[in-house]
C-alpha cells in the first residue's frame, strides 16, 4: 500500500488491529521512486523475507472454502442483481462461510467437542482468524449473542454460539 501523501508509510490495520495477511506498506517517496523506475523500463525487485513462517492464505483450504461460500450465499440470498445484499453488519454470511469451511475440513478423530480454529494453517502464529476457536465449550469460546451488542465488524457476527 502506497501512501498518497508525504510522511510515514500508512498503517496496515484499523486501530490496534494488525492485518493477518501478507501486506506491504511504503512511503510516498519510496513509491514515487518505484513508479519512476517502472516508467524507465524493466525493474528488478527483491523482497526481504522475515524469519516468520511464510504461510499463504490461498493455500489454506478453510479460507478458500470460506470465501467460496460467500459467493454461494451472496448469490443465493440476493441473486445476481443484488449480490451485495450481505454487505452489512447484521448478516449471517460470515457464520455461514465459517460453518462451510469447518464442516468440509474435518480432521481424523474430530468429535463434536473438538475445538476448531478457522484458518489454522495461514495463521499459525495467531492460531485463528477469529477471536476464539469454534467450540461447544463456553470456557473456550465465551461469545454469545450478547457479544453482538458490542461494536465490531461483520466478521464478528459469525463468531457467536
Amino acid at each position: 500500500i502506497l501512501n498518497n501523501q508525504p510522511g510515514s508509510a500508512p498503517g496496515m490495520g484499523v486501530g490496534s488491529v494488525s492485518p493477518t495477511i501478507p501486506a506491504l506498506s511504503m512511503t510516498q517517496s519510496d513509491g514515487d521512486a518505484i513508479k519512476t523506475a517502472l516508467g524507465n523500463g524493466a525493474v528488478t525487485a527483491t523482497l526481504q523475507r522475515s524469519t516468520a513462517p511464510d504461510l499463504d492464505g490461498s493455500l489454506d483450504s478453510e479460507i478458500v472454502i470460506h470465501e467460496y461460500a460467500h459467493g454461494i450465499s451472496n448469490r443465493l440470498t440476493g441473486g445476481p442483481q443484488n449480490s451485495s445484499c450481505m454487505g452489512n453488519k447484521e448478516t449471517g454470511s460470515e457464520g455461514w462461510s465459517d460453518f462451510m469451511a469447518l464442516a468440509l475440513t474435518p480432521h481424523p478423530g474430530d468429535t463434536r467437542s473438538t475445538d476448531r480454529a478457522l484458518g489454522a494453517y495461514a495463521t499459525a502464529a495467531l492460531g485463528s482468524l477469529r477471536r476464539y476457536p469454534y467450540s461447544t465449550s463456553l470456557a473456550t469460546n465465551p461469545l454469545t449473542y450478547g457479544a453482538l451488542a458490542l461494536p465490531g465488524s461483520n466478521n464478528q457476527i459469525g463468531e457467536v454460539h
